[in-house]
């Protein structure tokens, strides 16, 4: 026959009970510490791993050749192709949207464009002149080859000539 639940057992449990809810919150703010933890690593790993697979398409100039391909697939006029080459025509452009969705990488600069601009501002371009002494000089330089920028990060620094 069962035993008669008496005050020191209700007691017992209650105790029990608290506890139990306590080991709960902390194991909970524990569990919750952990994920932010794990996250915070996946998130490192992800930009770790998207910041190695950028300098390699910096490094391999793959960047580059996919806006020289732009640019030379735009002087030629359509239907001019083979139908093969004809099929090709839009992927250049698709790639660039792609990266630019994929991992905020954007073309930076047209190729033939003028700008005029304080010579301490030359520091984000690739250049091969002498420039002015005087970091307030206006210099005006012409875009020989595009650069790219990841946000508001200068990836490749675009190329310029004296204009």
């Amino acid at each position: 026959m069962p035993r008669k639940v008496v005050a020191s057992d209700v007691r017992r449990i209650d105790a029990c009970l608290k506890r139990l809810r306590q080991a709960y919150q902390v194991a909970t703010a524990r569990a919750e510490d952990l994920m932010a933890v794990a996250n915070s690593l996946g998130e490192a790993a992800v930009k770790k791993h998207t910041d190695l697979l950028i300098r390699d398409l910096r490094e391999r100039q793959f960047l580059r050749d996919l806006l020289d391909l732009h640019d030379a697939l735009a002087q030629v006029p359509t239907g001019s192709l083979s139908p093969r080459l004809e099929a090709l025509r839009l992927l250049p452009d698709a790639l660039i949207q792609w990266l630019e969705e994929r991992f905020g990488l954007a073309p930076f600069g047209r190729v033939g464009e003028e700008l005029e601009m304080p010579a301490s501002k030359l520091a984000n371009y690739s250049y091969e002149f002498d420039s002015p002494e005087d970091p307030k000089a206006l210099v005006r330089v012409q875009v020989v080859a595009p650069g790219w920028k990841q946000g508001n990060k200068l990836v490749i620094r675009p190329r310029v000539k004296m204009s």
